[in-house]
């Protein structure tokens, strides 16, 4: 036998034994039998109403909040029909009459609140229009009796009225009518809601049809009446708490997902890293940023503790940093917004601000850490720093430089008069000239670093490209001999000038020199002999039009493919803080795209990295 069968019989069983001990109790104590009766429908009448309230706020206006919603009244009707029945004694000038009169006000509005649900199903009404119309029905009808207005349904001694009779029958009407219209609803209302609908509509009419019967409103006949509205009610109220709370909790747990779908987009749109720890200090939640910062996913790092998870370091003294949530709620007690730490993942020092949030009212979250990379920040810092340097250095060579070269041109002058005095001595001769030739290797090299630290960025012309590798490495050359590099330049003097700022390209040689410099020292260290760095030029085509093309080949450590990806991106290094910001190459990549040119990078790891800077021959529209 399966459950749903069980159940039936449970049912059918349980119905018996309840008409038979409502049959005992009414033959013992009628009075009792139709206070407890009634006052258990009138209860069961207040939990619909009350359910439909609270399904209506999250499911809308359906069939069983349209239902709903008028059975406060059925309830209230049907408690003063309690108080009027016969020795009750709570009303005054009461008589059976009355009693059935407001009987019969209480399941027509009964009946026309089951036919209006169904009805209105597709007209989807607002539940406050629904709940007017029935006050206004319930209230017009129910004052009827009290001023007289109302017809006779019962008279002693004779029984039931033609009247009460009749609308017995028209209610039993209005309620086949509601059957047939919920077996045409099928697409409107689920079978099993439609099954339980049916069941409850049937049994009223069977009370109804009772009630045309009885001569004596204590007699068996009412009983078996009242039983069959009390069904009736339960069937309902089963329905309602089926289908009713189920439906709202349905729609109170998609709200839910809903904006728990909302709070995690937000959450893991935040480009700051988000870490939610448990009272154990155990990492219970985090966002893709975090996710990123780490270098991990939330499923290898869920469940552990904060501190083995994440390596948080003092920036200064680069001691690590135990019990970091402790730390972060003290700093968060001293009133520190923010702290500035070093975070190392994978050997990628990173440094970070971190704040550390606790969380009271939360069970399940005690502590909400929210780590911001701002390590391009203090790179940005460090960069502004050194352009600063710069305009200092700028200064200071325009001050200097002539303390420099009056001294020179002494010197170059005196060398000068010594080989015009044509001393016949070689080796005197060769002196003043090497003192010449050096003097004005010197007074070059100060005329190029005031050139360079004036920084004239609109001065664009007709620019030999020789001529301005050559100045870069006057300025380089001093460092390029002392890390012991093999420099081999390769200039063509047939190569046609370019329209440039002198400039501008001066600075991206020198930073494309500078990456190969620190690229063979960190293959090679001190070791002699093997380092290498070669330039360049030469003319090329591309797309129908001539280039001046400038090679820059080194065979120190090369790049990575991330390296390669992230080339042009600011603030990527893969060098420590000390030697490089990260902005050397994008910075010389936005110059060559300004002079309408390409910066492109070939380079194979620990083999050799080459970058070559194409600029247009032909003068072109520069913006």
């Amino acid at each position: 036998m399966d459950q749903q069968k069980r159940k039936y019989i449970y049912i059918v069983f349980s119905s018996i034994i309840a008409v038979g001990l409502s049959y005992v109790l009414s033959r013992t104590n009628y009075l009792l039998y139709h206070i407890l009766i009634e006052f258990f429908s009138v209860f069961t009448c207040l939990l619909i109403f009350f359910i439909s309230i609270f399904s209506k706020k999250y499911s809308g206006a359906g069939i069983i909040e349209i239902i709903g919603a008028g059975y406060l009244y059925v309830a209230v009707l049907d408690f003063i029909h309690a108080l009027a029945f016969r020795g009750m004694n709570v009303l005054i000038n009461v008589n059976d009459d009355l009693a059935t009169q407001i009987w019969i006000i209480a399941r027509f509005t009964q009946a026309l609140i089951l036919l209006s649900g169904v009805i209105l199903i597709n007209k989807k009404p607002k539940y406050r229009s629904v709940f007017v119309f029935y006050t206004i029905v319930a209230v017009t009808l129910g004052i009827l009796p009290f001023i007289n207005l109302f017809p006779t349904c019962f008279i002693e001694d004779i029984g039931l009225t033609p009247f009460k009779v009749a609308a017995e029958y028209f209610i039993v009407i209005m309620l086949m009518t509601t059957i047939f219209l919920i077996r045409r609803s099928r697409e409107q209302i689920e079978k099993a809601l439609r099954q339980k609908l049916c069941i409850s509509v049937s049994l009223a009419i069977l009370a109804e049809l009772a009630f045309t019967l009885y001569m004596d409103t204590t007699g068996l006949i009412s009983t078996i009446g009242h039983v069959f509205k009390l069904f009736s009610t339960l069937v309902l109220l089963s329905m309602i708490l089926d289908y009713g709370l189920r439906d709202t909790y349905q729609n109170v747990f998609k709200k839910l997902n809903t904006e728990k779908e909302f709070l995690k987009t937000i959450l893991q749109s935040i480009s700051d890293a988000v870490i939610a720890t448990n009272k154990e200090g155990e990492i219970i939640s985090l966002n893709h940023a975090a996710e990123l910062l780490l270098k991990t996913e939330y499923k290898d790092i869920a469940g552990r503790k904060f501190d083995e998870a994440v390596y948080i370091y003092d920036r200064n003294t680069r001691v690590r940093i135990e019990n970091v949530l402790e730390v972060l709620k003290q700093v968060n007690k001293n009133q520190s917004d923010t702290t500035r730490f070093m975070i190392s993942v994978s050997n990628d020092d990173r440094i970070i601000n971190i704040r550390a949030s606790v969380i009271l009212e939360n069970p399940m979250i005690e502590t909400v850490v929210v780590i911001s990379d701002i390590s391009s920040f203090v790179n940005l810092e460090v960069s502004m720093i050194n352009q600063q340097r710069l305009q200092s250095v700028g200064v200071l060579a325009s001050s200097v430089a002539h303390e420099i070269n009056n001294p020179i041109m002494g010197i170059m002058n005196y060398s000068q008069l010594i080989l015009d005095q044509k001393i016949d001595n070689i080796s005197i001769n060769n002196y003043a000239t090497e003192i010449i030739a050096e003097s004005n290797r010197i007074s070059e090299i100060v005329r190029n670093l005031l050139s360079f630290s004036k920084q004239k960025t609109n001065e664009w012309n007709d620019y030999d490209i020789n001529e301005i590798v050559e100045d870069s490495i006057m300025l380089m050359n001093s460092f390029i001999l002392k890390d012991n590099i093999e420099l081999d330049v390769r200039t063509d003097n047939t190569l046609p000038k370019v329209y440039c700022n002198k400039q501008e390209i001066l600075q991206v040689i020198i930073n494309l020199v500078a990456n190969s410099k620190d690229a063979v020292n960190e293959k090679y260290q001190n070791k002699p002999g093997v380092k290498k760095i070669s330039i360049k030029c030469e003319k090329t085509g591309r797309d129908n039009q001539e280039f001046i093309k400038c090679t820059i080949r080194d065979n120190g450590a090369g790049l990575s493919e991330n390296a390669k990806d992230h080339i042009f991106v600011p603030f990527f290094t893969t060098k420590t803080s000390e030697l490089g910001t990260g902005l050397g190459v994008p910075i010389s990549h936005e110059i060559i795209k300004r002079h309408k040119g390409y910066l492109e990078y070939k380079s194979e790891e620990n083999e050799y990295t080459e970058a070559s800077f194409l600029l247009p021959v032909k003068k072109m529209e520069i913006v």
